[in-house]
């Protein structure tokens, strides 16, 4: 990468949209799907990121919750 693409990366940063499109880049490498602690655990990030994250991404519908249990997967 240029300078200026690093400068440019770091002016614009929008923490919580890196957050959400971390979560999906995870769940589209599982096809199985993850639960919300193996995301805790993967990312990093508190379990109340991953769950307010997730609920928004469900209701959106980029992200299933799996039946009968609580994995999550990407559409």
């Amino acid at each position: 990468m240029t300078k200026d693409v690093d400068l440019k990366e770091t002016r614009y940063r929008a923490p919580a949209l890196d957050r959400g499109l971390d979560i999906l880049e995870v769940l589209a490498k599982q096809s199985g799907g993850l639960t919300r602690t193996e995301l805790v655990s993967e990312l990093g990030v508190s379990a109340s990121q991953i769950y307010r994250m997730l609920e928004r991404l469900v209701a959106r519908g980029y992200v299933n919750r799996i039946e009968g249990g609580d994995r999550y997967a990407c559409r």
